[in-house]
């Protein structure tokens, strides 16, 4: 029984060592970033990186700031239909019969001016008859289409509102090739 013990905490202490011996030669040899060149086949060179798991930017405040200025559009489209209906019934209604139907759509969007103006997609309101907008504290607000712009798909509306959080544009000439980007919106209105 003595001897059974002690081949038993060998093999947990050997496991154990083993273990640690695996992850710690997993792991990155610095918190530094790597960089190193390559050369393609036609003999021009480009540029890796690597980097360690503490080098990704954090995003958490770029989040945070930005979270309760982007809202929830909510678009409601007015179309008229035409069916065709049943032989017998052409006699009584005609050929067709137009119906009225409304269809919702939604999308998001981002308040850049604390007096209620909201960049959003031009797909979004595009045709919309009624556009409601709703913030993150979730009061709701009509909105009225400022302008459109259908070739980028932008679109500007504006609710009646005072004193609203913003997200300042930025100067897109100051960007560089490669630099990392945050996407926010709520299109689902989650």
């Amino acid at each position: 029984m003595n001897k059974n013990m002690i081949t038993v905490i060998a093999s947990v202490l050997l496991s154990g060592l083993t273990a640690f011996g695996i992850v710690k030669a997993n792991q990155p040899e610095s918190d530094q970033v790597k960089e190193q060149t390559t050369y393609s086949i036609d003999g021009s060179a480009y540029r890796t990186v690597n980097l360690s798991q503490d080098n990704y930017p954090d995003f958490t405040y770029a989040a945070e700031s930005a979270v309760d200025a982007v809202v929830f559009v909510k678009v409601t489209i007015k179309t008229n239909q035409q069916y065709n209906i049943d032989p017998f019934f052409r006699f009584f209604f005609g050929d067709q019969i137009p119906q009225e139907r409304e269809q919702q759509g939604s999308g998001s969007g981002v308040i850049i001016r604390q007096d209620g103006y909201i960049v959003t997609n031009n797909h979004v309101v595009q045709g919309a008859n009624k556009i409601e907008v709703t913030l993150n504290n979730n009061k709701t607000f009509e909105a009225t289409v400022v302008g459109t712009d259908p070739a980028t798909d932008v679109a500007l509306i504006k609710i009646d509102a005072d004193g609203l959080p913003i997200v300042p544009i930025g100067d897109s000439d100051k960007l560089r090739l490669g630099e990392w980007v945050l996407a926010i919106g709520s299109p689902l209105g989650e």
